[in-house]
């Protein structure tokens, strides 16, 4: 759909009457505009024809209306998504996008209170199914995803690619019996924005606020494992001083039900299966990319070579059992 198309039925609907727009940004699945009308911005976002996950714009709809009914106040408001879709109406909030481990430690306070309060949200059904099973992911990455890569794999160029995909599942096999081995009856649910790192994090220096932006990845889980390891390796910074520096502020009085030695424990577990969902996510890409004949194809391959490297210097020694090269990318 074009911008000039969503513009037009937002006026017939009665939402705008005479609206400027110009360019903001392009994802994978959708293109950003920024509308201004009377003083007043928005963000538009329009789905792309070859979006990946055609139902990320009512999710993002969704949860924002299940935000504001629970009073939270620094999320993205939604005005209007249209009946089939593919456009949605957003609020534009002023701000510079921060990672997280940019943050001062004030404003890291600031964070991790309202990060708990996100979390603290009660499971509802909200239409969509965002509850995460993490036992099932890791089996839709070996049974789904990892056999798409692997039957496709001649659209890959790359080194010793059967063993490579062999080490990836070894691991992931691995992983999923670590995760077989938890009760996770005895595990509350958390709820979670999926993706709160670099560019929808919004801090706004004029009134010291900082809000959150595009909740299209947003989730109840219950692994708070990979909740919080998603943020790492997403904001840049793994290591094991800023965890214990994160954990401590946002673990207060053993907020998560483990003392923070323990839930160190789970965050390392949920690195394994961030970064491995990481590698996967880039291959898948680099094929489609490659079907596509776009030129990006190479990009995901060093994507993926990178995060294959991340998971051998923190995981991959395992007594020497498992060993992996990296993908060694050639054009």
């Amino acid at each position: 759909m074009k911008i000039d198309k969503a513009l037009k039925n937002l006026i017939k609907e009665g939402v705008l009457r005479n609206p400027d727009y110009k360019y903001l940004s392009s994802g994978s699945n959708y293109q950003a505009f920024l509308v201004v009308e009377d003083g007043k911005s928005y963000v538009l976002r329009i789905l792309k024809e070859l979006a990946s996950s055609r139902n990320r714009l009512n999710k993002a709809y969704k949860v924002s209306k299940f935000l504001e009914k629970n009073k939270i106040k620094y999320h993205q408001k939604v005005f209007f998504l249209d009946e089939n879709h593919k456009f949605l109406l957003s609020e534009y909030l002023e701000g510079k996008e921060v990672s997280l481990d940019s943050l001062t430690h004030s404003y890291l306070v600031d964070f991790c209170c309202k990060f708990r309060e996100i979390n603290n949200l009660k499971f509802e059904d909200l239409g969509i199914n965002i509850f995460e099973d993490s036992v099932k992911r890791i089996s839709n990455l070996i049974n789904y995803k990892l056999s798409y890569i692997t039957k496709n794999k001649d659209f890959l160029d790359i080194k010793d690619k059967n063993n490579i995909f062999k080490y990836i599942k070894d691991e992931l096999i691995c992983l999923r019996l670590e995760y077989k081995k938890v009760d996770w009856s005895k595990r509350r649910i958390y709820f979670d924005h999926g993706d709160l790192a670099g560019a929808n994090i919004l801090l706004n220096k004029k009134n010291k606020e900082l809000k959150f932006i595009d909740w299209d990845n947003a989730k109840f889980s219950k692994d708070i494992g990979s909740i919080l390891a998603n943020m790492f390796f997403y904001c840049s910074n793994i290591s094991d001083s800023f965890q214990d520096k994160f954990i401590k502020i946002y673990n207060q009085n053993d907020f998560t039900g483990f003392n923070d030695k323990d839930l160190k424990q789970e965050v390392r577990r949920g690195l394994k299966l961030i970064v491995l969902s990481g590698v996967i996510w880039a291959l898948s890409s680099a094929i489609k990319s490659k079907k596509r004949k776009e030129s990006v194809c190479f990009e995901y391959l060093k994507t993926a070579n990178n995060r294959l490297a991340v998971f051998k210097q923190n995981f991959g020694t395992d007594g020497g059992t498992r060993t992996h090269k990296p993908c060694g990318t050639r054009v």
